[in-house]
This record gives structure tokens, sequence and C-alpha cells, in this order.
């Protein structure tokens, strides 16, 4: 929810606009807790698939899917495209337990989407 407050200084008023989260109570309390604490597991180690990872996760995919349609743009067929940007570029990552793996953007894809069902899941948005 927004807070707006006016604050008086002197002859000025200074309209302050703060964020404060709705409180988590009861059942939504317990999903928060399960989603902000989920991983997934990928060939190379567990990855956390908390919020801010799926966000990380989604970036990633946004530049991958930018530079694939640069690749199109400047001539290469779309397998050669998808070779290059989503197969063999690799970039490194931090696992759950803090060791860094590399892990190609197509692999980074399949942990976006099962972190996207855990969440799903969780918040009861599929028949699992």
């Amino acid at each position: 929810m927004l807070i707006e407050t006016n604050e008086i200084q002197g002859m000025l008023v200074n309209k302050k606009v703060e964020y404060i989260p709705d409180p988590v109570i009861g059942d939504t309390a317990i999903k928060v807790h399960e989603k902000e604490n989920l991983s997934v597991q990928e060939d190379v180690g567990e990855f956390d698939a908390d919020t801010v990872s799926i966000n990380y996760f989604s970036s990633i995919v946004s530049l991958a899917n930018a530079k694939f349609n640069k690749a199109l743009n400047d001539g290469a067929s779309v397998t050669d495209a998808y070779t290059a940007v989503f197969v063999d570029t690799v970039i490194p990552w931090k696992l759950k337990d803090n060791t860094v793996t590399t892990i190609s953007i197509e692999k980074l894809v399949v942990v976006l989407e099962n972190a996207m069902n855990g969440v799903a899941t969780i918040v009861g948005a599929t028949d699992a």
C-alpha cells in the first residue's frame, strides 16, 4: 500500500510517498516463506528460485532473446542464432550452496521454467 504524508518545512510542504508492504498473515505468510525458500535442481546443481533469483533469470533470458533477435536481423539462420545465443553462451552462476558453476542460457531457461512452476504450485495455480 502507498502512504502519502505531507511534511511542513517553513513555508514549503514536502510531499512524501512511501510504499509499505501489506501485512503477511495466516496462510499467506506460509506461502511467502515457501516462495522465498524455493529451490530447483538442474544437472549442474541446486539453484535458488526465490523472487529475486527469478528476476535475475528473467533478465538474463530477456537479454538472450534480444541477442537472438539481433543475430537473426544480422542474417544468421534460426539454428545458428539459437545455437550461438542459447547453447554456446555459458555464464557463471552461484548455486544455492554458494558454489559457482557455469550454465548455458538454454539450461537457465529450464531453471526459470521450473522455478515458475514451483511458485505456481505453492500459490495453488496448478493442478499439481
